[in-house]
């Protein structure tokens, strides 16, 4: 028992000591901003990193562990590698994916290097190329403890959210496709649905995966989720009402989003102009309406999916515009400087980069520098 309380008490002196250490040489702040909320509901987390004593060169490298308990969303970042006045200040969006007690726990490193060392990397150039020496020293940051409840039963969306619906026509000619447009917008998690109208013997239902627009501000994101489809029959059909149940964390309020139903006429083949009577009809006059027809129907969807594959590969925003890294990489003009630039970051995501770069400059291998800027430049981005 004597053991076992001394052992606690090295324990909680060892942290009092690492605690002192901290407040000696940096401040940190990681706030979110609600310990409570509910499954799927928006956290806004901030995290403020600040070098406080100016004797040694500190450089942080910080991230939140990924985990399947939450989806997380980088929202802005601001570094200031001012030497001996270091600061870091970042902002996540974080969806809580399971109910229950959670912890978001965070990784962590401090650099610390010297003026003279400092002096030491920047004097290297293409032919005598410098590592900055530093002493890497992992710090353990407290977890961020969540109360996450669940949602109320049959909840199908988790936010602040509108629907818009859009119809074509609600008279077509047999089998002609009839194009349906409908539009979720609004604040939350991601309203995006495996599907919203299920298949059916009274029609043809085409459909291809929803195009999802994100506008990323420093506080949260708004969605635009945009489901396209068609249908085709050849009689005349109705689609039900819709109803989508839906939950605002902000008002504890459960809502619904209605599609009304739609009845379509559809105008059935006239059987006397598919046999003729005749024993010498007339000569055959060439019809093309229906390659128009039939044209105008890849259209949609072939714009629809031209759409999500250009959401799919388009650059993601730049979360902070103001960012100096980025005009500095668009700046290099040799290889050698553009290595030097991204080792000075301590970043692990350009650690590929770092390798690539390393291996062309004192290897057998070639690259394109064009190439590699670019590739930075998504990684920023």
């Amino acid at each position: 028992m004597k053991h076992n309380l001394g052992s606690l008490l090295g324990i909680v002196l060892l942290m009092g000591f690492v605690s002192s250490l901290f407040a000696e040489e940096f401040a940190y702040k990681i706030e979110a901003n609600k310990q409570e909320m509910y499954l799927k509901e928006g956290i806004l987390l901030t995290v403020d990193l600040n070098q406080t004593d100016p004797k040694n060169i500190l450089l942080f490298q910080f991230e939140v562990n990924k985990s399947d308990d939450f989806a997380i969303y980088p929202l802005y970042a601001k570094h200031d590698d001012t030497p001996h006045a270091t600061s870091l200040h970042e902002s996540y969006l974080v969806y809580p994916l399971k109910t229950g007690n959670l912890n978001l726990t965070f990784s962590c490193i401090k650099r610390v290097t010297s003026d003279l060392k400092m002096k030491h990397f920047a004097s290297g150039d293409r032919d005598d190329f410098k590592k900055l020496e530093t002493k890497d020293v992992p710090i353990v940051l407290p977890p961020v403890k969540l109360h996450v409840k669940p949602l109320p039963p049959s909840t199908q969306l988790v936010g602040d959210f509108h629907l818009t619906t859009k119809v074509q026509t609600h008279e077509a000619e047999a089998y002609a496709p009839i194009a349906m447009r409908i539009e979720i917008e609004g604040k939350g998690y991601p309203p995006i649905l495996h599907s919203l109208y299920s298949k059916s013997k009274n029609y043809t239902l085409f459909s291809q995966a929803p195009e999802v627009k994100k506008n990323i501000t420093k506080t949260g994101i708004d969605y635009n989720v945009t489901y396209v489809m068609a249908f085709s029959a050849n009689k005349d059909f109705t689609l039900p009402k819709l109803t989508l149940h839906a939950f605002n964390p902000e008002t504890q309020q459960p809502y619904t989003l209605t599609i009304k139903a739609h009845n379509f006429h559809i105008n059935a083949v006239n059987q006397n102009r598919l046999i003729d009577a005749q024993n010498k009809p007339k000569k055959l006059v060439e019809d093309w309406s229906w390659l128009k027809n039939l044209l105008s129907y890849f259209t949609v969807f072939a714009a629809g999916w031209l759409s999500a594959l250009a959401f799919k590969w388009q650059k993601p925003r730049i979360v902070d515009r103001q960012d100096p890294l980025v005009g500095k990489v668009i700046q290099c003009k040799e290889p050698k400087v553009l290595l030097q630039l991204l080792i000075a970051q301590e970043d692990k995501r350009f650690a590929q980069s770092i390798e690539k770069l390393e291996s062309a400059l004192y290897g057998n291998t070639t690259f394109n520098l064009k190439t590699m800027k670019q590739e930075i430049l998504e990684i920023l981005q």
